[in-house]
This record gives C-alpha cells, sequence and structure tokens, in this order.
C-alpha cells in the first residue's frame, strides 16, 4: 500500500473540511449549568445558534428541554446577562428573553405560568430559591423604568411567585450579584459594588440574617460586609471578592484577590473571624472577571472539601481544595481540560462542569471523586486523587467527523516583553491539515497569520478547541490570541497594567507578539491581519491608526467586530454597566482627560487607515451602538472621496449589518457569513488563489 501524498500548496490556500456551513449547524453553547440540590438533577441552558439563538434549559442526563419550543430563557441584567435560572425539588424558574419577567415551570415541557410582575421594564438575573419555603427566590433586580443609563435601579429583591410581588432586600449599591443562601435558610450572602469599579475591581461581600414567612422575606438587622481582614463595615478599599459559597449553615468560602490573586478564603458565622484556607498564598488565580452573572468556579464536595481549577500557565488545573489542611491536591488526568467554568456541587462526590480540550468540543461533564471522599480527604501535598469523568452533553460531534491530525492544538507562550515586570502571555497555533505538506508550497515559506484581540477587555481569552482557530489553521494559516497587559488569569497586577493605559499597551503588546513569532520564524511578518470584537475591535481600530509608522505597518489588513471608534461618544451613549468602566481604563472622565480621549479615537485619526478594513455589527447592539461603526466608515469613504480614491473604496472598508443581532452574533445564518466575510477579506488582501470554490 502507498503512503497518502501530502500536497504542496501555499499557506492560506488549503481546502477544508471545516466550513462554516458545518460549524453552525447543530453546534451550541452551553451557558450555564444548574444543578436540584434536593434530587441531584443536572440541568444546562445552551444558546442554539440554528434556533435564531434561543437559549433553552435542559435535564443534561435524560436531554429534555425544560420549556416549549417557543419560549427563550435569557437575562438582560447588566447587558451581558448570564444565570437566569433556578430549580428546586423539580420546580423551575426562568427569566423570559421576550418579556423580562420570571416564570416557573411544574414539569418538563409544560406551559410557563408567570410569577413576576408584569412590566418590561423590569430585569431579573441570578435567582436563588429559598430552601424552605420554595415560592420565594431572590434575584438581581434592575429596573428600567427610566430608560437613560444614569437613571438604571439595580437592587437586591424577593419575588414572592405566589402573589407575583416583589420586595426590596438590598439597595444603595449600585450593582449586586452572587445572592446565595445558606443551607438552613437562615441568612443571604451577596456581592455589591458601586461605580467608578467593575466587579474586578473592588466589590463587598455582605451577609446579611433573614427571616422567611410565607409572604416574603426580610432582613434580620443590617447586612456586615466581609472582607478577608475579616468582619468590617466597609471591606478593604481594593479588594475585588468573587464566589460566595456556603459549605454549611455556618461557613461561607469566597474568592478573594487581596493577596494579588484570587484564592479561597472562608469566614465563620460563629466566631466572626475570616482566615485563608490555603496553607501559603498562591500566585494562581481561582476565578476571572465577572461580567455575567453567575459564573461559579469553585464547588463544595463537602463541609471540608472544595473543588477548584485554577489557573496555571494559562490554562486551568482541575484540582480539590482540604480546607483543614489547606493543602491543593491536583485531580489525576483532570489537565485533559485545559479550560474549566461553571462548576457546581452534584452531590458529595460529584461535581458538573463545562469543560474545554485542545482537540475535543466543548462539554458538560461530571465528575466523581468517590475516592478521595471515602479516603477522608487525608491526601497531602504532591499526591493525586482519582477522578472518573463523564460526558453528559458535548457542544458538537464535528471533531469527531474530521480526519484525525485537522486540529492544532493553541499553545500556551510567554514572550518577552518591553515591560520586565510583566511577559507576554499568547495562545498560538500553527497551521495543521493532514492534506498538505506542512511546509507549505517547500520554499522556505512561512504562514500568514492572524493575530485575534479579545473583548473586555478585562478577560481573557481561554486555551481549548476553538472553531474559528480552526477554521483557519485548516487552511494553512497560522492563529495567535493575545492575553494582553490588563487581561485575567495572571494575578491583580497584570490585570491592572491597562488602567490609563487602554488602547496604548494593549495595542503594543499585539504589535510585539506578531513582531516576536515573524522573528522566531513562525510567521509570515509580512502577512499578519489583526481581528477582534468589541473592546478587541477598538484594539484593531488603535492599531490601524497607531501613530507609530512601524507599528501600523504590521498589519495589513484588519476585521473589526463592533468596535468603538469614538471614546466620548461611547461615554455618553453607553449602558449602566459599563458607563464607568472607561474611566479606570483611560485615566479619568472626558472632561478631565480630553486629550487622552481624543488621542485614542481613531475617529480623528481615519487618514491613518491604509490597510484594508471590515466592519460586522450587529444593528440592536446596546454595548458598543451601531454608530460607532458607522463613524468610522464615514470617515473613511470621506477620505478617500477627498484624494480622489473613490474606486478604491470597495477594497479598503467594508461594513456589513446583522440585522436583529447584538452584541455578537446569535443566529446561525449571521455566524456563518461573518466568518465567510473575514476569510474572503483576508485572502483578496493577499491575493490567496484557493482551492475551495
Amino acid at each position: 500500500m502507498s503512503e497518502h501524498t501530502l500536497k504542496k500548496a501555499p499557506f492560506g490556500t488549503w481546502k477544508s473540511p471545516i466550513t462554516a456551513d458545518i460549524l453552525t449547524q447543530k453546534a451550541i453553547v452551553i451557558s450555564d449549568v444548574l444543578v436540584d440540590g434536593v434530587n441531584g438533577t443536572v440541568y444546562h441552558t445552551e444558546d442554539r445558534p440554528y434556533e435564531a439563538g434561543r437559549v433553552v434549559p435542559v435535564m443534561s442526563r435524560e436531554g429534555k428541554d425544560v420549556v416549549p419550543a417557543e419560549w427563550n430563557a435569557r437575562t438582560k441584567v447588566h447587558e451581558y446577562g448570564g444565570a437566569c435560572t433556578a430549580v428546586r425539588d423539580g420546580i423551575f424558574y426562568f427569566s423570559d428573553g421576550k418579556t423580562g419577567r420570571l416564570f416557573k415551570v411544574t414539569s418538563p415541557g409544560t406551559d410557563p405560568v408567570p410569577v413576576s410582575p408584569d412590566n418590561s421594564n423590569f430585569r431579573f438575573g441570578a435567582p436563588t430559591i429559598h430552601p424552605t419555603h420554595k415560592h420565594l427566590v431572590i434575584a438581581v433586580f434592575e429596573d428600567h423604568t427610566k430608560p437613560t443609563f444614569t437613571e438604571v435601579v439595580n437592587k437586591l429583591v424577593c419575588i414572592n411567585t405566589s402573589t407575583s410581588s416583589i420586595s426590596v432586600l438590598a439597595e444603595g449599591a449600585d450593582f449586586y450579584s452572587f445572592p446565595t443562601i445558606s443551607p438552613d435558610g437562615t441568612h443571604l450572602a451577596f456581592v455589591q459594588w458601586r461605580h467608578p469599579n467593575m466587579p474586578w475591581d473592588a466589590t463587598e461581600l455582605c451577609i446579611a440574617k433573614i427571616v422567611a414567612t410565607d409572604a416574603g422575606i426580610e432582613l434580620s438587622g443590617k447586612p456586615i460586609r466581609i472582607s478577608a481582614a475579616g468582619a468590617t463595615s466597609a471591606g478593604a478599599a481594593e479588594e475585588s471578592i468573587s464566589n460566595p459559597l456556603w459549605i454549611s449553615p455556618d461557613s461561607l468560602v469566597f474568592l478573594s484577590d487581596v493577596s494579588g490573586f484570587w484564592n479561597p478564603w472562608i469566614y465563620g458565622l460563629a466566631s466572626e473571624t475570616t482566615h485563608a484556607i490555603l496553607k501559603a498564598p498562591l500566585g494562581l488565580d481561582f476565578s476571572e472577571s465577572d461580567s455575567r452573572l453567575g459564573d461559579y468556579r469553585v464547588a463544595a464536595l463537602t463541609p471540608d472539601v472544595l473543588v477548584a481549577a485554577p489557573i496555571m500557565n494559562g490554562k486551568t488545573r482541575l484540582s480539590v481544595v482540604v480546607i483543614k489542611t489547606g493543602e491543593l491536591i491536583h485531580v489525576a488526568d483532570g489537565d485533559r481540560y485545559v479550560h474549566v467554568e461553571k462548576l457546581k456541587r452534584v452531590s458529595e462526590t460529584e461535581v458538573a462542569f463545562v469543560g474545554f480540550q485542545d482537540a475535543v468540543a466543548a462539554a458538560l461533564v461530571s465528575m466523581n471523586l468517590t475516592s478521595l471522599v471515602q479516603s477522608g480527604a487525608e491526601l497531602k501535598e504532591g499526591e493525586t486523587v482519582a477522578a472518573t469523568f463523564t460526558t453528559l452533553k458535548t457542544t458538537s460531534n464535528l471533531s469527531s467527523l474530521l480526519p484525525s491530525g485537522l486540529i492544532s492544538p493553541e499553545l500556551p507562550l510567554a514572550l518577552p516583553n518591553p515591560d520586565p515586570d510583566h511577559p507576554l502571555h499568547i495562545l498560538f497555533a500553527l497551521p495543521d491539515n493532514p492534506e498538505y505538506d506542512p511546509a507549505g508550497k517547500g520554499d522556505g515559506e512561512k504562514p500568514p497569520c492572524v493575530v485575534h484581540v479579545h473583548g473586555g477587555p478585562t478577560t481573557r481569552d481561554k486555551p481549548g478547541l476553538k472553531w474559528l482557530t480552526q477554521y483557519f489553521t485548516s487552511r494553512g494559516w497560522a492563529f495567535c490570541s493575545v492575553n494582553f497587559r490588563g487581561s485575567t488569569g495572571y494575578g491583580r497586577a497584570y490585570r491592572t497594567a491597562l488602567l490609563g493605559q487602554w488602547g496604548v499597551v494593549d495595542v503594543h503588546d499585539c504589535a510585539t507578539a506578531a513582531r516576536a513569532l515573524a522573528e522566531s520564524g513562525r510567521i509570515d511578518g509580512e502577512r499578519v491581519v489583526i481581528r477582534g470584537g468589541s473592546g478587541g475591535g477598538y484594539a484593531v481600530l488603535q492599531a490601524l491608526t497607531d501613530e507609530d509608522t512601524e507599528r501600523r505597518e504590521i498589519w495589513k489588513a484588519g476585521a473589526n467586530l463592533y468596535g468603538i471608534s469614538d471614546l466620548k461618544v461611547l461615554a455618553e451613549d453607553t449602558h449602566k454597566f459599563e458607563s464607568h468602566y472607561g474611566f479606570g481604563l483611560l485615566g479619568g472622565t472626558a472632561e478631565e482627560v480630553p486629550q487622552v480621549y481624543r488621542d485614542r479615537s481613531l475617529i480623528h485619526f481615519a487618514e491613518r487607515i491604509t490597510a484594508p478594513l471590515l466592519i460586522l455589527q450587529g444593528s440592536e447592539d446596546h454595548v458598543v451602538p451601531p454608530n460607532q461603526a458607522e463613524m468610522i466608515v464615514t470617515k473613511i469613504k470621506e477620505r478617500l472621496v477627498g484624494n480622489g480614491d473613490s474606486g478604491a473604496i470597495d477594497q479598503k472598508v467594508k461594513y456589513i449589518v446583522f440585522e436583529g443581532e447584538g452584541h455578537g452574533w446569535r443566529k446561525s445564518q449571521n455566524v456563518k457569513r461573518g466568518m465567510q466575510e473575514e476569510l474572503m477579506w483576508y485572502e483578496r488582501v493577499f491575493s490567496l488563489e484557493t482551492e475551495e470554490v
């Protein structure tokens, strides 16, 4: 039998079985995981692009939809949404994406019943059910009765689902998240914060004694504020607290970055004391930025055993934390999951989570740690704990249908950076396709490269199989995702390095990454494009208008997805959650530092854009409104016409609006078209004659 002959073809022209069509067929996103604390039934919510972006709660093991086909479970609290469902003893509550009301389902597939006031200005998120009064639900409440973002009001409320009435439990702060009720129903913990802070800057953890009756829930006394320093009246000035989790009626675990990294702490109600759980602080983040409601990254098997997934060298590492010894013990074979999120307890031996692997699509996974509980948690540092993993739901079966060797894993790399305190973190994937010679056409050619800039900007690109990356690498492109200074996962100092420097250090870091990859011979430095969405789109526009000509000329093309072109206009036309975000990133308000806002708004420097620019925008985006895209398109066209180059408009700028879409694409046809348009844009720029029709 003769060996398979590899094709020799230029990088970027390879034919790939990974098409936009198959990527959008029946693929889903698992957006949340929840567990019925009474019977252990696992549920998840899945975003279905093939059903016009509908979000559906599902009984995970049974594969049964909780709501009928016309319903969409979604919340717009903070605009980014997040947790919008709750279940206890078979009773299911969810926020309806169309009306914003909370609905109740008593049996999967039956018609939901409204249980909150009929008011389209009200939004509910992160619902949690009282353990003994199951008709009482505590939730984050957002009131848009006054439509301007400066007048939107957030509170923590109790919803009496028997009477469809609400009562206020906490108000006065600008934002609330993570409401959680103690197992005996006597205490409520929650996180709150105030402008100008974001939840990753400074938050307060509050605990209140509550009294529940058939009529509702009331606070008994004022809430106390907890920090890593103990019970205080104000909390630490610069402490971000997240993931409050009751492990017993008397003990609350939470994550605090007071050490410089989000590490686990514990507070005792009886002793009124707080202490670190780990025997020594670890330079590892156990959490990430809380831009969405309810993203838990720690779960409690028992009052003495936690399951967590700290970030180590860019990848999460499934581990257990033994509270009484402060030991961090790795789960054997847990490193197969390079990213873990939405951790939830199922039983004293089992957790469920969304797990990402290098070559397998993300999935809802059950992890059983029976041996750990049976051993009494006597493991020591350096040992591992055995676990069994079961996939409950995969987001796509495409990886099992593709040829072996087609998936190119993303490798976490730390590159030298001009800032000696912070190496530059990237994820890098090489071109890979088993049908083609990995040397391209074989004359020393290097691959073109897509440099991807994540949004946020205070988040990170996470490792694990991403079909967008493979869409390019399987066609002979290299793909680099830049976790620039300001990204999460590398400690508070790295995260805050962007403060006052947004639009500068992130853009510089992208250029540094491209140069380093080119100088090391990994990519063709003359064929590099830059793309990103939201805050990443802003970085794209900044990169294409960089005042440094050498940096600007690195980029031969750009793709801006719902990015920002005028910071002052954005500050005037944004949403409440991020209305003060830019002040920290830019060093002040537009009135305080007007020159900074002007210098970092490419709308004033459109004449510098020479690289072809593709702009994709949702018509209903309330985070970065369409006028941001329209302004830059107008500027580019005016410049070209003024220079007598009106015939080059189609080659220099293309603007596509996706009707009915918001901050990102939910509908499969728009996901498909966005990918195709972007690839064709780059292929035209580099005159790549592909084998694909």
